[in-house]
């Protein structure tokens, strides 16, 4: 079925999807800077084999965009944009692999609905280069698997290696390839055959520049990403509400209609497979990369945040999954409800109805970044500082290149990549430094707050500054930040663990 067909057919299909479109190019191209644009940008100006809190990807990416398209807001954008669209052109080549012809097509404008990919086209996380990549691997391994060939089981690894030169849940992917082989009677001579280990081979060769890094940095990143994460599940602290948040958002990101179709039909197959009944080794091989990775994050949801974007490239196989069986009806309800949910975006982007009272946040930045400006011409003598991990450091560092922008390594603690790139500030000792900390409950015009006593430890004197107030054009304020001048830096060498 092409486009012409499906249009004859189902026009309302091709109307929502225009209009889902259009919705998607407004909203990406109208919205500022997120903190994690200035942050992954901030990495391609510190190009390295990899980076402390993910893999290099993500930096290459950008950098390829921004050495083309100069570095604006929209070459960033248009980076996530494009590359999204790139996933959905190969997740429709990996549906009619699969499917029908007219089940492939189904499946695309399933997946293509949902606020998944315009979370995805529109802020740049090591997701976007992470789909893109988990997609083209399934490809090639279940081109591998069917073809038998050995020049696709190594690309094959090479892929999957990609994906985990992404984002490390890409080891989901050698997990599903295990599961499938193991569970499939047709298939299961390739588990540790000489084929298998091409795939390796290929892995460990995409990968290498990422251990490399990690034991020329004493293997940050992966303790970064490991321990120091496995530490707060151990606690074991039982939070229902956590579990309740996990399908909440989940739904929201793949709109509620196709979100419950993909998880019953889910269950109930994977059911099957468990239970040794019946089941197509095409869908042996859906289940294998969609499953494991849901039923890992769900065990772990009542005991740890997981985050709206973990679980995504799950969906990937998922979505063809559901496309199999899904009833004609419940997708034009998928589209009716996506163009309500991107119409309300749409909204929400443009006039900001909603204050979104977070850092995770389009809104503002540029005009506070102007702000902290005035405050360094008053002040040239300071470098810059922020401790909220790396949101207000990053945009600053975007709009104000020419300044020294730092995170709490200042104090000796962990400011992720800005440690890495400055692990000592000797140079900076006597100076001083402006302090911005944001202030996301107390929205008044006045107030003060009490400095954070960690500084006094690095600065022999803390002077409150006036607040730095961002407004609407209604002269509502809807961004606050206080200023601190921090006078004579006492500084010291952070060790990295």
């Amino acid at each position: 079925m092409t486009l012409r067909q499906l249009y004859k057919s189902y026009p309302g299909f091709i109307m929502g999807i225009g209009a889902i479109f259009i919705c998607r190019l407004v909203i990406v191209f109208s919205m500022g800077l997120m903190p994690q644009d200035a942050y992954y940008y901030y990495y391609t100006r510190h190009l390295a084999l990899s980076y402390f809190d993910h893999p290099p990807m993500i930096a290459y990416l950008l950098y390829v965009y921004t050495s083309i398209f100069g570095n604006g807001v929209a070459a960033i954008k248009f980076a996530d944009f494009s590359t999204t669209l790139v996933s959905i052109f190969l997740f429709y080549k990996l549906s009619r692999r699969l499917l029908s012809h007219h089940r492939a097509m189904l499946a695309t404008v399933l997946l293509f609905s949902t606020l998944m990919v315009t979370i995805l086209s529109m802020v740049s996380t090591p997701d976007v280069p992470l789909i893109l990549f988990w997609t083209l691997a399934l490809i090639y391994v279940h081109k591998a698997l069917t073809d038998g060939l050995k020049r696709d089981w190594i690309l094959s690894g090479v892929i999957i290696g990609f994906a985990f030169d992404s984002k490390y849940t890409a080891v989901f992917l050698l997990a599903g390839l295990f599961i499938f082989l193991l569970f499939t009677i047709h298939y299961r001579h390739y588990l540790f055959s000489r084929r298998s280990l091409l795939l390796i081979v290929g892995f460990l060769c995409a990968v290498s520049p990422v251990f490399i890094w990690n034991f020329a940095n004493d293997w940050g990143s992966f303790g970064f990403q490991g321990s120091s994460r496995f530490s707060n599940i151990m606690a074991l602290r039982l939070q229902p509400e956590l579990t309740i948040g996990l399908i909440g958002h989940q739904l929201l990101i793949l709109i509620p209609v196709l979100g419950l179709c993909t998880i019953y039909l889910l269950s109930r197959k994977a059911r099957r497979l468990i239970t040794g009944r019946r089941i197509s080794d095409q869908n042996r091989f859906l289940i294998a990369f969609s499953v494991p990775m849901l039923l890992f994050f769900g065990l772990l949801s009542p005991i740890y945040w997981i985050k709206l974007n973990w679980l995504m490239p799950a969906y990937i196989a998922g979505v063809i999954l559901a496309a199999q069986y899904i009833r004609l009806k419940y997708v034009k309800w998928q589209m009716a409800v996506a163009v309500i949910f991107h119409l309300v975006l749409i909204v929400q982007i443009l006039w900001y109805p909603v204050n979104i009272k977070s850092d995770d946040t389009w809104w503002g930045w540029e005009e506070f970044s102007e702000e902290v400006k005035k405050r360094v011409d008053e002040y040239p003598d300071c470098f810059l500082f922020s401790m909220d991990g790396y949101k207000t450091s990053a945009i600053l560092s975007y709009y104000l290149e020419d300044k020294m922008v730092f995170s709490s390594n200042v104090i000796q603690e962990n400011g992720l990549q800005f440690s890495v790139e400055h692990p000592c500030l000797d140079e900076y000792h006597g100076k001083n430094a402006l302090f911005l900390d944001s202030e996301k409950r107390d929205l008044s015009e006045k107030g003060h707050k009490p400095p954070d006593p960690r500084l006094a430890d690095f600065f022999n004197q803390i002077v409150e500054l006036d607040p730095i107030l961002i407004r609407d054009k209604k002269e509502n304020i809807l961004r606050k930040y206080y200023v601190y001048r921090c006078i004579d830096y006492q500084p010291g060498c952070i060790e990295q663990d």
